[in-house]
Protein backbone atom coordinates (compact mmCIF):
# COMPACT_ATOMS: atom_id res chain seq x y z
CA UNK A 1 0.00 0.00 0.00
CA UNK A 2 1.13 3.55 -0.54
CA UNK A 3 0.60 6.40 2.02
CA UNK A 4 0.69 9.92 0.44
CA UNK A 5 0.98 12.51 2.55
CA UNK A 6 0.02 15.50 0.63
CA UNK A 7 -1.80 13.81 -2.66
CA UNK A 8 -4.23 15.64 -4.73
CA UNK A 9 -5.01 12.79 -7.24
CA UNK A 10 -6.60 13.32 -10.42
CA UNK A 11 -8.91 9.71 -9.42
CA UNK A 12 -7.28 8.96 -12.52
CA UNK A 13 -7.93 11.75 -15.18
CA UNK A 14 -11.08 13.11 -12.81
CA UNK A 15 -13.31 15.59 -14.00
CA UNK A 16 -13.68 18.29 -11.73
CA UNK A 17 -17.30 19.91 -12.00
CA UNK A 18 -18.00 23.23 -10.62
CA UNK A 19 -21.82 24.17 -10.06
CA UNK A 20 -22.15 28.00 -8.48
CA UNK A 21 -26.05 28.52 -8.70
CA UNK A 22 -28.05 31.84 -7.05
CA UNK A 23 -31.07 32.90 -6.86
CA UNK A 24 -32.23 36.46 -6.18
CA UNK A 25 -36.08 37.58 -5.22
CA UNK A 26 -36.53 41.08 -7.40
CA UNK A 27 -40.07 42.37 -5.97
CA UNK A 28 -41.24 39.55 -4.77
CA UNK A 29 -40.67 36.99 -7.70
CA UNK A 30 -38.14 34.33 -7.87
CA UNK A 31 -35.78 34.69 -10.95
CA UNK A 32 -32.72 33.12 -11.39
CA UNK A 33 -29.83 34.72 -13.64
CA UNK A 34 -27.11 32.36 -15.04
CA UNK A 35 -23.97 32.70 -17.31
CA UNK A 36 -21.51 30.10 -17.75
CA UNK A 37 -18.05 29.23 -18.89
CA UNK A 38 -17.33 25.72 -19.90
CA UNK A 39 -13.69 24.16 -20.68
CA UNK A 40 -12.82 20.86 -20.52
CA UNK A 41 -11.68 20.10 -17.06
CA UNK A 42 -14.09 22.59 -14.95
CA UNK A 43 -17.74 23.91 -15.72
CA UNK A 44 -19.27 27.12 -13.23
CA UNK A 45 -22.44 28.48 -13.77
CA UNK A 46 -22.12 32.06 -11.83
CA UNK A 47 -25.72 33.42 -11.13
CA UNK A 48 -26.23 36.53 -9.46
CA UNK A 49 -24.60 36.50 -6.16
CA UNK A 50 -21.34 36.90 -6.47
CA UNK A 51 -19.58 33.72 -5.08
CA UNK A 52 -15.62 32.33 -6.09
CA UNK A 53 -13.40 29.46 -4.92
CA UNK A 54 -10.07 29.51 -4.70
CA UNK A 55 -7.33 26.43 -3.89
CA UNK A 56 -3.74 26.32 -3.88
CA UNK A 57 -0.87 26.28 -1.26
CA UNK A 58 -2.03 29.84 -0.15
CA UNK A 59 -6.18 28.94 -0.95
CA UNK A 60 -5.51 32.40 -3.43
CA UNK A 61 -5.56 30.58 -6.65
CA UNK A 62 -9.29 31.56 -8.17
CA UNK A 63 -10.68 28.16 -9.81
CA UNK A 64 -12.04 28.89 -13.43
CA UNK A 65 -12.55 27.07 -16.40
CA UNK A 66 -9.14 25.66 -17.44
CA UNK A 67 -8.31 24.87 -13.18
CA UNK A 68 -6.85 21.32 -12.92
CA UNK A 69 -7.32 19.96 -9.80
CA UNK A 70 -7.16 16.67 -7.31
CA UNK A 71 -3.40 15.96 -9.14
CA UNK A 72 -0.44 15.41 -7.78
CA UNK A 73 2.32 18.31 -7.84
CA UNK A 74 3.78 17.62 -11.24
CA UNK A 75 -0.32 17.10 -12.42
CA UNK A 76 0.14 12.94 -12.43
CA UNK A 77 -2.83 10.87 -11.14
CA UNK A 78 -2.74 8.41 -8.71
CA UNK A 79 -2.61 4.75 -8.78
CA UNK A 80 -5.59 4.12 -6.28
CA UNK A 81 -4.99 1.11 -3.86
CA UNK A 82 -6.12 0.57 -0.05
CA UNK A 83 -5.01 3.28 1.82
CA UNK A 84 -4.34 5.83 -0.35
CA UNK A 85 -4.74 9.30 0.50
CA UNK A 86 -6.14 12.73 -1.59
CA UNK A 87 -7.33 15.86 -0.81
CA UNK A 88 -7.63 19.35 -2.01
CA UNK A 89 -7.89 22.43 0.32
CA UNK A 90 -10.87 25.06 -0.87
CA UNK A 91 -11.72 28.37 0.01
CA UNK A 92 -15.26 29.75 -0.67
CA UNK A 93 -15.38 33.41 -1.02
CA UNK A 94 -18.47 35.55 -0.65
CA UNK A 95 -17.00 38.27 -2.64
CA UNK A 96 -20.52 40.06 -3.17
CA UNK A 97 -22.48 42.21 -1.32
CA UNK A 98 -25.91 40.08 -0.19
CA UNK A 99 -25.39 36.61 2.17
CA UNK A 100 -25.31 33.33 0.73
CA UNK A 101 -25.83 30.22 2.15
CA UNK A 102 -23.95 27.03 0.23
CA UNK A 103 -24.03 23.58 -0.39
CA UNK A 104 -20.82 21.05 -1.25
CA UNK A 105 -21.33 17.73 -2.41
CA UNK A 106 -19.79 15.53 -4.47
CA UNK A 107 -20.19 14.85 -7.99
CA UNK A 108 -19.93 11.30 -9.90
CA UNK A 109 -18.98 11.05 -13.58
CA UNK A 110 -17.46 8.31 -15.49
CA UNK A 111 -16.34 5.07 -14.42
CA UNK A 112 -15.05 1.72 -14.95
CA UNK A 113 -15.91 -2.13 -12.99
CA UNK A 114 -14.60 -5.16 -12.41
CA UNK A 115 -15.90 -7.39 -15.17
CA UNK A 116 -18.18 -9.89 -13.84
CA UNK A 117 -19.00 -8.51 -10.72
CA UNK A 118 -19.60 -4.69 -11.59
CA UNK A 119 -18.10 -3.25 -8.45
CA UNK A 120 -16.00 -0.12 -8.69
CA UNK A 121 -14.05 2.29 -7.01
CA UNK A 122 -16.98 4.49 -6.40
CA UNK A 123 -18.59 2.36 -3.64
CA UNK A 124 -14.94 1.93 -1.66
CA UNK A 125 -13.91 5.84 -1.72
CA UNK A 126 -15.15 7.45 1.25
CA UNK A 127 -14.70 11.85 1.63
CA UNK A 128 -14.75 13.83 4.50
CA UNK A 129 -14.68 17.40 5.18
CA UNK A 130 -11.80 19.36 7.43
CA UNK A 131 -12.90 22.83 8.53
CA UNK A 132 -9.84 24.84 8.06
CA UNK A 133 -8.53 22.86 5.73
CA UNK A 134 -6.36 19.36 5.84
CA UNK A 135 -2.37 18.64 6.01
CA UNK A 136 -2.38 15.54 7.61
CA UNK A 137 -1.02 11.82 7.04
CA UNK A 138 -3.01 8.40 7.59
CA UNK A 139 -2.87 8.48 11.29
CA UNK A 140 -4.39 11.79 10.96
CA UNK A 141 -6.88 10.66 8.50
CA UNK A 142 -8.23 7.85 11.62
CA UNK A 143 -9.62 10.76 13.19
CA UNK A 144 -12.05 12.14 10.27
CA UNK A 145 -15.60 11.07 9.87
CA UNK A 146 -15.89 9.72 6.55
CA UNK A 147 -19.32 9.48 4.24
CA UNK A 148 -19.79 7.76 1.28
CA UNK A 149 -19.46 9.72 -2.13
CA UNK A 150 -23.02 9.96 -2.71
CA UNK A 151 -24.39 10.92 0.99
CA UNK A 152 -21.57 13.50 1.46
CA UNK A 153 -23.63 17.36 2.21
CA UNK A 154 -22.10 20.16 3.66
CA UNK A 155 -23.43 22.92 3.85
CA UNK A 156 -22.53 26.77 5.52
CA UNK A 157 -23.77 30.48 5.25
CA UNK A 158 -21.03 33.82 4.47
CA UNK A 159 -22.00 37.30 4.94
CA UNK A 160 -20.49 39.35 2.87
CA UNK A 161 -16.91 39.44 2.46
CA UNK A 162 -16.45 36.36 4.85
CA UNK A 163 -15.16 33.13 3.70
CA UNK A 164 -14.79 29.18 4.76
CA UNK A 165 -12.10 27.16 4.44
CA UNK A 166 -12.35 23.15 3.78
CA UNK A 167 -10.06 20.55 3.39
CA UNK A 168 -12.01 17.68 1.25
CA UNK A 169 -9.90 14.15 2.03
CA UNK A 170 -10.94 10.92 -0.69
CA UNK A 171 -10.01 7.74 1.11
CA UNK A 172 -10.05 4.38 0.64
CA UNK A 173 -10.19 2.66 3.81
CA UNK A 174 -8.26 -0.78 3.48
CA UNK A 175 -10.62 -4.06 4.23
CA UNK A 176 -11.61 -7.56 3.83
CA UNK A 177 -12.67 -7.06 0.74
CA UNK A 178 -9.72 -5.70 -0.87
CA UNK A 179 -9.29 -8.49 -3.35
CA UNK A 180 -11.99 -7.64 -5.28
CA UNK A 181 -10.86 -4.69 -6.66
CA UNK A 182 -7.39 -6.30 -7.07
CA UNK A 183 -7.08 -6.50 -10.91
CA UNK A 184 -3.43 -8.55 -10.43
CA UNK A 185 -5.59 -11.20 -8.98
CA UNK A 186 -7.06 -12.57 -12.28
CA UNK A 187 -9.35 -10.17 -12.62
CA UNK A 188 -10.12 -7.46 -15.40
CA UNK A 189 -11.72 -4.33 -15.62
CA UNK A 190 -14.58 -3.50 -17.57
CA UNK A 191 -12.72 -1.58 -20.28
CA UNK A 192 -8.96 -3.54 -19.97
CA UNK A 193 -7.79 -0.32 -17.99
CA UNK A 194 -6.60 0.36 -14.18
CA UNK A 195 -9.84 1.00 -12.34
CA UNK A 196 -10.58 4.82 -12.02
CA UNK A 197 -13.70 6.92 -11.16
CA UNK A 198 -14.44 10.49 -12.29
CA UNK A 199 -15.15 12.54 -9.04
CA UNK A 200 -16.46 16.27 -9.04
CA UNK A 201 -17.47 18.56 -6.87
CA UNK A 202 -20.67 20.24 -6.67
CA UNK A 203 -20.86 23.83 -4.77
CA UNK A 204 -24.33 25.67 -5.22
CA UNK A 205 -25.04 28.71 -3.54
CA UNK A 206 -28.27 31.07 -2.89
CA UNK A 207 -29.10 34.39 -1.14
CA UNK A 208 -29.32 33.71 2.70
CA UNK A 209 -32.06 35.04 4.49
CA UNK A 210 -30.67 37.67 6.95
CA UNK A 211 -31.02 40.24 4.35
CA UNK A 212 -33.34 43.55 5.83
CA UNK A 213 -34.65 46.05 3.83
CA UNK A 214 -38.31 47.56 3.04
CA UNK A 215 -39.50 43.78 2.79
CA UNK A 216 -38.15 42.46 5.94
CA UNK A 217 -35.42 39.46 6.21
CA UNK A 218 -37.78 36.77 4.34
CA UNK A 219 -38.25 38.18 1.26
CA UNK A 220 -35.48 35.61 -0.21
CA UNK A 221 -36.45 32.68 1.81
CA UNK A 222 -37.61 31.08 -1.06
CA UNK A 223 -34.41 31.32 -3.21
CA UNK A 224 -33.19 27.83 -1.87
CA UNK A 225 -31.57 25.21 -4.44
CA UNK A 226 -33.10 22.00 -5.63
CA UNK A 227 -33.59 19.22 -3.21
CA UNK A 228 -31.37 15.82 -4.46
CA UNK A 229 -33.19 12.76 -4.80
CA UNK A 230 -32.23 10.19 -2.53
CA UNK A 231 -31.48 7.17 -5.15
CA UNK A 232 -34.53 5.45 -3.99
CA UNK A 233 -37.94 7.50 -3.48
CA UNK A 234 -40.95 7.48 -4.98
CA UNK A 235 -44.16 9.26 -4.96
CA UNK A 236 -47.04 9.17 -7.38
CA UNK A 237 -47.83 12.92 -9.12
CA UNK A 238 -50.71 14.50 -8.89
CA UNK A 239 -52.99 14.70 -12.50
CA UNK A 240 -54.53 17.80 -14.37
CA UNK A 241 -56.67 16.57 -16.81
CA UNK A 242 -55.33 13.74 -17.56
CA UNK A 243 -51.34 14.23 -16.90
CA UNK A 244 -49.29 13.36 -14.71
CA UNK A 245 -47.45 16.71 -12.78
CA UNK A 246 -43.83 16.09 -11.85
CA UNK A 247 -43.16 18.50 -9.23
CA UNK A 248 -40.02 16.58 -7.63
CA UNK A 249 -37.35 13.81 -7.88
CA UNK A 250 -39.22 11.21 -6.30
CA UNK A 251 -42.00 12.10 -8.57
CA UNK A 252 -39.82 11.63 -11.58
CA UNK A 253 -38.39 8.24 -10.54
CA UNK A 254 -41.95 7.03 -9.64
CA UNK A 255 -43.08 8.17 -13.37
CA UNK A 256 -40.31 6.53 -15.06
CA UNK A 257 -41.04 3.31 -13.37
CA UNK A 258 -41.91 0.67 -15.76
CA UNK A 259 -44.45 -0.21 -14.07
CA UNK A 260 -46.09 3.44 -14.45
CA UNK A 261 -44.94 5.22 -17.59
CA UNK A 262 -47.02 2.70 -20.57
CA UNK A 263 -49.61 4.86 -21.70
CA UNK A 264 -49.53 7.85 -19.43
CA UNK A 265 -48.77 11.68 -20.36
CA UNK A 266 -46.35 13.42 -18.24
CA UNK A 267 -45.88 17.26 -17.61
CA UNK A 268 -42.37 18.36 -15.42
CA UNK A 269 -43.35 21.45 -13.35
CA UNK A 270 -39.18 21.71 -12.33
CA UNK A 271 -35.76 21.43 -12.68
CA UNK A 272 -35.17 18.35 -10.65
CA UNK A 273 -31.63 17.63 -9.06
CA UNK A 274 -31.14 13.10 -9.39
CA UNK A 275 -28.47 13.45 -6.95
CA UNK A 276 -25.36 11.97 -8.54
CA UNK A 277 -27.59 8.58 -7.73
CA UNK A 278 -27.43 5.23 -9.90
CA UNK A 279 -30.62 5.70 -11.95
CA UNK A 280 -32.36 1.78 -12.90
CA UNK A 281 -31.95 0.21 -15.77
CA UNK A 282 -35.00 -0.91 -17.14
CA UNK A 283 -36.70 -1.82 -20.46
CA UNK A 284 -39.79 0.65 -20.53
CA UNK A 285 -42.74 -0.05 -22.41
CA UNK A 286 -43.58 2.57 -25.03
CA UNK A 287 -46.89 4.82 -26.23
CA UNK A 288 -46.19 7.85 -23.12
CA UNK A 289 -45.71 11.20 -23.80
CA UNK A 290 -42.95 13.64 -21.19
CA UNK A 291 -42.81 17.12 -21.78
CA UNK A 292 -39.96 18.75 -19.91
CA UNK A 293 -41.68 22.40 -20.63
CA UNK A 294 -38.42 23.86 -20.91
CA UNK A 295 -37.16 22.27 -17.45
CA UNK A 296 -33.52 20.62 -16.75
CA UNK A 297 -33.00 17.37 -14.99
CA UNK A 298 -29.63 16.67 -14.08
CA UNK A 299 -26.84 14.82 -12.02
CA UNK A 300 -26.95 11.01 -12.84
CA UNK A 301 -25.39 8.07 -13.71
CA UNK A 302 -26.59 5.20 -15.51
CA UNK A 303 -24.05 1.60 -15.44
CA UNK A 304 -25.36 -1.37 -17.59
CA UNK A 305 -21.49 -2.25 -18.28
CA UNK A 306 -20.52 -6.14 -18.93
CA UNK A 307 -24.30 -6.21 -20.20
CA UNK A 308 -26.30 -6.19 -23.31
CA UNK A 309 -29.31 -4.37 -21.21
CA UNK A 310 -28.26 -0.95 -22.53
CA UNK A 311 -29.15 3.03 -20.71
CA UNK A 312 -31.27 5.51 -20.90
CA UNK A 313 -33.34 7.78 -18.40
CA UNK A 314 -36.75 7.14 -19.76
CA UNK A 315 -36.28 3.57 -20.89
CA UNK A 316 -33.13 1.05 -22.22
CA UNK A 317 -34.80 -1.16 -24.76
CA UNK A 318 -38.43 -1.68 -26.19
CA UNK A 319 -39.52 1.43 -26.59
CA UNK A 320 -41.79 2.48 -28.89
CA UNK A 321 -43.98 4.89 -30.35
CA UNK A 322 -42.99 7.80 -27.51
CA UNK A 323 -42.71 11.35 -27.67
CA UNK A 324 -40.16 12.86 -25.12
CA UNK A 325 -39.86 16.58 -25.84
CA UNK A 326 -38.84 20.49 -24.65
CA UNK A 327 -36.11 18.75 -21.67
CA UNK A 328 -33.33 19.99 -20.75
CA UNK A 329 -30.85 16.96 -18.67
CA UNK A 330 -27.18 17.34 -18.28
CA UNK A 331 -24.41 16.13 -15.71
CA UNK A 332 -25.03 12.91 -17.07
CA UNK A 333 -23.05 9.58 -17.42
CA UNK A 334 -23.99 6.94 -19.40
CA UNK A 335 -21.81 3.27 -19.67
CA UNK A 336 -22.71 0.10 -21.48
CA UNK A 337 -22.57 -2.49 -24.10
CA UNK A 338 -24.46 -1.75 -26.29
CA UNK A 339 -27.71 0.19 -26.94
CA UNK A 340 -26.37 3.17 -24.93
CA UNK A 341 -27.44 6.22 -24.70
CA UNK A 342 -28.68 9.20 -22.21
CA UNK A 343 -32.11 9.59 -23.56
CA UNK A 344 -33.13 6.27 -24.40
CA UNK A 345 -31.14 3.49 -25.17
CA UNK A 346 -33.20 1.92 -28.25
CA UNK A 347 -36.53 3.42 -29.51
CA UNK A 348 -38.44 2.66 -32.28
CA UNK A 349 -40.79 4.86 -34.14
CA UNK A 350 -40.15 7.47 -31.06
CA UNK A 351 -40.40 11.32 -31.59
CA UNK A 352 -37.67 13.22 -30.22
CA UNK A 353 -38.03 16.86 -29.90
CA UNK A 354 -36.27 20.00 -28.31
CA UNK A 355 -33.88 17.91 -25.89
CA UNK A 356 -30.24 19.43 -25.21
CA UNK A 357 -27.79 17.65 -23.52
CA UNK A 358 -25.24 19.04 -21.48
CA UNK A 359 -22.09 17.55 -20.04
CA UNK A 360 -22.34 14.18 -20.78
CA UNK A 361 -20.12 11.19 -21.29
CA UNK A 362 -21.49 8.07 -22.68
CA UNK A 363 -18.95 4.93 -23.36
CA UNK A 364 -19.97 1.52 -25.08
CA UNK A 365 -17.83 -1.56 -24.89
CA UNK A 366 -19.09 -2.98 -28.02
CA UNK A 367 -21.50 -0.72 -30.11
CA UNK A 368 -24.86 1.35 -30.79
CA UNK A 369 -23.28 4.56 -28.33
CA UNK A 370 -25.10 7.36 -28.34
CA UNK A 371 -25.66 11.19 -26.92
CA UNK A 372 -29.57 10.99 -26.75
CA UNK A 373 -30.40 7.57 -28.02
CA UNK A 374 -27.85 4.41 -28.61
CA UNK A 375 -29.75 2.55 -31.55
CA UNK A 376 -32.91 5.12 -33.03
CA UNK A 377 -34.52 2.26 -35.07
CA UNK A 378 -37.54 2.47 -37.56
CA UNK A 379 -37.98 5.81 -38.41
CA UNK A 380 -37.48 7.78 -35.26
CA UNK A 381 -37.64 11.49 -35.94
CA UNK A 382 -34.76 14.07 -34.23
CA UNK A 383 -35.32 17.67 -34.40
CA UNK A 384 -34.56 20.31 -32.35
CA UNK A 385 -31.22 18.78 -30.47
CA UNK A 386 -28.50 20.45 -29.16
CA UNK A 387 -25.55 18.45 -27.23
CA UNK A 388 -23.01 20.46 -25.94
CA UNK A 389 -19.60 19.62 -24.21
CA UNK A 390 -19.88 15.77 -24.16
CA UNK A 391 -18.03 12.92 -24.73
CA UNK A 392 -19.17 9.98 -26.54
CA UNK A 393 -17.26 7.07 -27.34
CA UNK A 394 -16.40 3.42 -28.19
CA UNK A 395 -13.59 1.94 -25.80
CA UNK A 396 -13.98 -1.79 -25.35
CA UNK A 397 -11.20 -4.64 -25.94
CA UNK A 398 -12.55 -6.42 -29.26
CA UNK A 399 -12.40 -3.41 -31.45
CA UNK A 400 -12.76 -4.73 -34.48
CA UNK A 401 -16.56 -5.34 -33.44
CA UNK A 402 -16.52 -1.39 -32.21
CA UNK A 403 -18.25 0.28 -34.48
CA UNK A 404 -22.00 2.99 -34.82
CA UNK A 405 -20.97 6.16 -32.34
CA UNK A 406 -22.54 9.40 -32.73
CA UNK A 407 -23.21 12.29 -30.40
CA UNK A 408 -27.43 12.20 -31.49
CA UNK A 409 -27.41 8.67 -32.48
CA UNK A 410 -24.93 5.65 -32.59
CA UNK A 411 -27.71 4.06 -35.16
CA UNK A 412 -30.40 5.27 -37.30
CA UNK A 413 -32.83 3.42 -39.19
CA UNK A 414 -35.59 3.54 -41.80
CA UNK A 415 -37.80 1.11 -42.80
CA UNK A 416 -39.12 -0.05 -45.88
CA UNK A 417 -41.00 2.60 -47.43
CA UNK A 418 -41.00 4.78 -44.66
CA UNK A 419 -39.02 8.03 -44.01
CA UNK A 420 -37.73 10.01 -40.59
CA UNK A 421 -36.43 13.54 -40.14
CA UNK A 422 -33.11 14.93 -38.19
CA UNK A 423 -33.92 18.47 -38.51
CA UNK A 424 -32.49 21.78 -36.65
CA UNK A 425 -29.31 19.68 -34.79
CA UNK A 426 -26.64 21.55 -33.52
CA UNK A 427 -23.45 19.72 -31.71
CA UNK A 428 -20.64 21.70 -29.53
CA UNK A 429 -17.57 20.89 -28.21
CA UNK A 430 -18.53 17.51 -28.27
CA UNK A 431 -15.97 14.36 -28.90
CA UNK A 432 -17.10 11.11 -30.46
CA UNK A 433 -14.22 8.44 -30.38
CA UNK A 434 -13.33 4.96 -31.25
CA UNK A 435 -14.11 1.62 -33.25
CA UNK A 436 -13.13 1.12 -37.44
CA UNK A 437 -16.66 2.47 -38.48
CA UNK A 438 -19.22 4.41 -38.59
CA UNK A 439 -18.15 6.80 -36.35
CA UNK A 440 -20.31 10.59 -37.06
CA UNK A 441 -20.15 13.99 -34.82
CA UNK A 442 -24.32 13.32 -35.35
CA UNK A 443 -25.36 10.13 -36.46
CA UNK A 444 -22.86 7.22 -36.74
CA UNK A 445 -24.57 4.63 -38.67
CA UNK A 446 -27.21 5.55 -41.10
CA UNK A 447 -29.45 2.49 -41.74
CA UNK A 448 -31.34 3.45 -44.97
CA UNK A 449 -34.17 1.18 -45.88
CA UNK A 450 -36.21 4.08 -46.73
CA UNK A 451 -35.65 7.77 -47.25
CA UNK A 452 -34.71 10.01 -44.54
CA UNK A 453 -34.06 13.68 -44.58
CA UNK A 454 -31.16 15.41 -42.73
CA UNK A 455 -31.48 19.12 -42.77
CA UNK A 456 -30.31 22.15 -40.62
CA UNK A 457 -27.04 20.23 -38.81
CA UNK A 458 -24.58 21.59 -37.83
CA UNK A 459 -20.96 20.95 -35.89
CA UNK A 460 -19.13 23.36 -34.02
CA UNK A 461 -15.79 22.55 -32.04
CA UNK A 462 -15.89 18.55 -32.57
CA UNK A 463 -13.43 16.40 -32.75
CA UNK A 464 -12.91 12.14 -33.31
CA UNK A 465 -14.88 12.55 -36.97
CA UNK A 466 -14.76 14.45 -40.18
CA UNK A 467 -18.64 13.78 -41.06
CA UNK A 468 -21.77 14.51 -39.64
CA UNK A 469 -23.11 10.64 -40.32
CA UNK A 470 -19.97 8.48 -40.34
CA UNK A 471 -21.34 5.38 -42.35
CA UNK A 472 -24.45 4.74 -44.54
CA UNK A 473 -25.40 0.95 -44.18
CA UNK A 474 -26.80 0.09 -47.94
CA UNK A 475 -27.22 -3.34 -49.04
CA UNK A 476 -29.78 -4.16 -52.14
CA UNK A 477 -32.54 -2.18 -50.40
CA UNK A 478 -36.05 -1.51 -52.14
CA UNK A 479 -34.60 2.02 -52.92
CA UNK A 480 -30.66 3.49 -54.07
CA UNK A 481 -30.31 7.07 -52.59
CA UNK A 482 -31.71 6.48 -49.06
CA UNK A 483 -30.61 10.06 -47.44
CA UNK A 484 -30.97 13.77 -48.84
CA UNK A 485 -29.14 16.55 -46.98
CA UNK A 486 -29.86 20.05 -47.07
CA UNK A 487 -28.11 22.85 -45.33
CA UNK A 488 -25.81 21.09 -43.08
CA UNK A 489 -22.22 22.15 -42.17
CA UNK A 490 -18.96 22.05 -39.54
CA UNK A 491 -17.51 18.80 -41.11
CA UNK A 492 -15.34 18.10 -44.52
CA UNK A 493 -18.90 15.98 -45.73
CA UNK A 494 -22.26 15.36 -44.84
CA UNK A 495 -21.78 11.59 -44.89
CA UNK A 496 -18.55 9.36 -45.12
CA UNK A 497 -17.75 7.91 -48.20
CA UNK A 498 -21.28 6.38 -50.05
CA UNK A 499 -23.21 7.30 -53.43
CA UNK A 500 -26.20 6.63 -51.56
CA UNK A 501 -27.16 9.66 -50.56
CA UNK A 502 -27.53 13.41 -52.06
CA UNK A 503 -27.51 17.05 -51.25
CA UNK A 504 -31.25 18.98 -52.27
CA UNK A 505 -31.71 22.44 -52.09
Amino acid sequence: MTSSKKTKSALLASVFSLVLCAAMLIGGTLAWFTDRVVSGNNRIVAGSLDVELYHGEKLDEKVDGSTTLFAGKEGESIQWEPGVIAYENFRVANAGSLALKYELSMRLGDYNTVEGSGESLKDVLQVAVVEGGFDGTREDVSELAFESLNSFIKTGNLLAQEDDTYGVVIYWEPGAADNAYNLNNSKKSSDGKALFVDLGINLKATQDTVENDGFGDQYDADATWIEPWDGESKEEPEQAAGVYQISTAAELAWALDPANIANNTFALLNDVDLGGKQWPVASNNGNFTFDGQGHTIRNFTMDAAGSQSGTGLFGSKGIRGAVIQNVVIEDAVAVGAEYTGVVLGMSYGCTLDNITLRNITVTSSLKWAGGVVGYAAENTNLTNITVEDASIKLEGTNFLEMSKVGAVAGAWQTTTGATATAENITVRNTSVTGGLKGRGIIIGTYDGRGVATMSNCHAEDCTGSNYLIGEIYWSNYPVDITLRVQNCSGTSSAVSGSAHWETIA
